[in-house]
């Protein structure tokens, strides 16, 4: 399905876009159940058992490096590989005049609603943190340091294989 442009434009979009109501639907209860499965999956394939070869996940990172013209300091959702507890982006990967204008309608919407936060609790943008350190586990076992310092934003991984 995933080479079917079709399914993918029209199917898949509203499937994605309505998948937390479905959830609720068929189920009768919340759906934070299915996100925080997909969360746990995520980071046993990011922490534990990393990508096959050839594999691609979708992981919502922190960007640093501006990966596909993305505004630097947002987390972003990129293909990547996870290898030996670190994850790196995919870079190069040809995008279709379709996917890069919805990546774009994206990233305004995640800046827009972060310039939104930001005004609510009366502050501004910090400045870009480059990732100095692989990502790894604290010793509290509750949060995912991404530099060396665990002040630092952590990477949030949610959402399915590709």
């Amino acid at each position: 399905l995933a080479n079917d442009i079709d399914w993918a434009t029209t199917d898949f979009i509203y499937d994605v876009q309505n998948r937390g109501k479905a959830v609720i639907e068929a189920r009768g209860l919340s759906s934070a159940m299915s996100a925080a499965q997909a969360t746990a999956d995520c980071l046993r394939t990011w922490l534990v058992t990393g990508t096959k070869t050839g594999e691609t996940v979708s992981m919502a990172v922190y960007n640093d490096q501006g990966y596909y013209g993305v505004k630097e300091g947002i987390v972003f959702s990129f293909p990547c590989e996870c290898r030996n507890g670190e994850w790196f982006v995919k870079e190069g990967l040809q995008l279709s005049d379709f996917s890069r204008n919805k990546l774009n309608i994206t990233e305004a919407e995640l800046v827009e609603e972060m310039a939104a936060a930001h005004e609510l609790i009366g502050t501004s943008p910090a400045p870009v943190k480059i990732r100095t350190v692989s990502m790894s586990t604290c010793s509290s076992g509750l949060s995912l340091a991404t530099t060396a310092t665990e002040s630092d934003m952590s990477s949030v991984c949610l959402t399915s294989r590709m």
